[in-house]
């Protein structure tokens, strides 16, 4: 599968953590396996928006002790997600089987990737290191869009594996992206158009 490194405009993440105590709402973390999430939210209190990005790094899993794509979450951002797996199924053309793919794990602040290993992969990326074994309660996903640009919204409930307790973010939505078709302009408006289409989602419903 080919990869990309997401390109986006980054503001400081100062401005997130000063305001520590404010609401931000349609917050929208895009988490792909390539090794560079953003993040796009809005204060409650004063309508201003928030845009950055996390750059990811190898790190140990200390549930698995893989080595793998590690996004330091609560480095930048001011919560600490719950810990636990989101675990990523893909359905198999000619196949009604749903497969794991990905597996997404919160732990201590920290968001692990892990990505299937394909040995004929020619451009492996830093998640594709194969998916260590679920931790307890995990949340499954089915994957969505065709092989090659696929992945998955995930909203947690309270109780849930990337859930923010806090309250600093209430509906906090993680758009997990397995991969995507092809580097450049396009990936970035993909990107940018799930965050957008996910904020214009939830003013309908509050308008509703």
């Amino acid at each position: 599968m080919t990869k990309s490194l997401l390109a986006l405009t980054v503001t400081s993440t100062l401005a997130v953590t000063a305001a520590l105590g404010n609401p931000f709402v349609d917050g929208v973390i895009n988490a792909p396996e390539s090794g560079v999430a953003s993040y796009s939210f809005t204060d409650a209190t004063n309508g201003s928006s928030h845009m950055g990005q996390i750059t990811g790094s190898l790190g140990v899993d200390p549930i698995s002790q893989l080595t793998t794509l590690c996004y330091r979450l609560n480095s930048t951002l001011p919560y600490l997600p719950l810990d636990g797996d989101v675990l990523l199924l893909e359905t198999v053309v000619g196949n009604t089987n749903q497969l794991p793919s990905d597996l997404l794990r919160f732990v201590n602040g920290n968001l692990y990737f892990f990505s299937d290993f394909e040995p004929n992969d020619p451009n492996p990326g830093p998640a594709d290191v194969g998916l260590p074994p679920l931790t307890i309660n995990p949340v499954f996903l089915l994957e969505t869009g065709p092989e090659g640009n696929n992945g998955a919204l995930y909203t947690p409930l309270p109780g849930q594996p990337g859930f923010d307790p806090s309250g600093n973010f209430p509906g906090l939505t993680y758009n997990f992206i397995s991969d995507v078709p092809e580097p450049g302009s396009l990936s970035l408006l993909l990107v940018g158009a799930g965050v957008w289409g996910v904020r214009l989602l939830r003013r309908e419903k509050r308008e509703a």
